[in-house]
């Protein structure tokens, strides 16, 4: 008779092995037919990320209108360094405006709106930056007329901090410049934009390119056109585009809201409220009122109560502006129509009770009532006449006399 021999199962030794991760190079535990080269996920996607290419992003980037836009700011500048101290999330910021003024302009059908600098570019001891914080989209005319006044706060830099190496001359080509502001804000940056912001190419871009590659320079047809390439529009480049493809033109329009100087002076005041917290009580008092009107935007706003606003957003206080708010304030507050509400038995508002008060001094007023029990005397006598009048019982009730008092300041109705 023979035993068995018991076998015992050998533990599988576990081998450590390094992170390929080269900012990581953590030890780490594997099995040993285990192909794991990272100690998690984390470091296996740093080094995917670099080894994708960056240079679609970069390309893409240099085929949108927003880096045209810095281009040419820069260029206005005649530095680079009007884009000092950017980040990813200030880029972000910047666009955000950029879109908004292109929106405000019914997407380039109006130039009523542009973006102003609060901290002129024009001063010759300061630049003011190409940021969110120093710009404002606002009306044109107003903008005209406020040239390179400085009334505080935005943000600038000193001329004497300007290096030579980052001008950019009259005529340099707007191509090179963007390759510059490419390379000075770094292209990391520029990537995580793109990635971020979803930026893409513009429509004339595309049309460009797409008549590039199907234009046939030997067909004496095409080549008219592409000689007149360059100076046609984005609507005459798609139109062309369509009838190589044998479709018709677009003529497909969307109505669009347009905008008025309040709408956008009021976002730009919501804005910039967190750059300048002393506007918070401004914006919340305007936006109380607009909440309360019946008609949306149905403001009432002169010209000088216009300027205020701008000149509030371009630096001044609250104090120097504080009598045109008082102004726009008091004018737009809604008020009711007593006179309405009895024709309707008191049982029903329209939206017609809305309605503007003359003008007077900004004032919040506040009707009284002061209830007063009538005397037992006056009770008894106004018993006995409703009892001549109505014999059942049940119409008599205690009598309570409502006193109005008026508040002093109360506008006329």
């Amino acid at each position: 008779m023979t035993t068995a021999t018991q076998t015992t199962k050998t533990k599988n030794t576990r081998q450590s092995r390094y992170c390929k991760n080269p900012e990581c190079k953590k030890q780490f535990k594997v099995a040993p037919a285990s192909k794991k080269l990272y100690c998690k996920a984390g470091c296996s996607t740093k080094v995917q990320n670099k080894k994708r290419p960056r240079v679609n992003r970069i390309d893409k980037a240099r085929r949108t209108p927003f880096f045209f836009y810095l281009a040419r700011e820069c260029k206005r500048a005649q530095t680079l360094q009007v884009l000092t101290g950017h980040t990813v999330e200030s880029l972000v910021s910047l666009y955000e405006v950029w879109k908004y003024s292109f929106k405000a302009n019914s997407y380039g059908e109006r130039r009523d709106f542009e973006i102003s600098h609060i901290a002129c570019v024009e001063s010759p001891t300061t630049l003011g930056l190409l940021c969110a914080e120093n710009l404002c989209v606002a009306p044109k005319s107003l903008n005209k007329a406020h040239g390179t006044q400085y009334f505080g706060h935005g943000k600038k830099i000193s001329r004497t901090s300007i290096l030579p190496k980052h001008h950019i001359y009259a005529d340099e080509p707007e191509g090179e410049v963007l390759d510059r502001v490419i390379a000075y804000l770094g292209e990391e940056v520029v990537d995580d934009l793109v990635r971020i912001a979803k930026l893409q190419p513009s429509q004339r871009s595309k049309h460009l390119d797409w008549l590039s590659d199907n234009l046939d320079p030997a067909n004496p047809e095409h080549r008219k056109h592409i000689a007149a390439l360059p100076d046609m529009t984005t609507v005459a480049l798609s139109n062309l585009k369509n009838q190589l493809q044998d479709k018709l033109g677009n003529t497909f329009a969307i109505k669009r809201y347009t905008f008025k100087p309040f709408d956008v002076l009021y976002h730009e005041l919501e804005r910039h409220v967190k750059y300048r917290p002393e506007l918070q009580e401004v914006f919340d008092e305007i936006k109380r009122l607009n909440e309360l009107k019946t008609y949306k935007n149905s403001w009432a706003i002169e010209a000088s109560e216009e300027r205020a606003l701008f000149d509030l957003l371009h630096g001044k206080s609250v104090g120097d502006v504080q009598d045109a708010l008082d102004s726009l304030l008091d004018r737009n507050t809604p008020v009711i129509d007593y006179d309405t509400i009895n024709a309707y038995g008191g049982d029903f508002v329209p939206e017609v009770l809305e309605r503007i008060p003359a003008y007077a001094p900004i004032t919040f007023p506040v009707r009284k009532v002061v209830v007063q029990v009538a005397p037992a005397r006056v009770l008894a006598t106004l018993s006995i006449m409703l009892d001549s009048e109505a014999p059942d019982n049940d119409y008599r009730r205690p009598m309570v006399a409502p006193v109005w008092e008026a508040t002093p300041d109360l506008p006329p109705f």
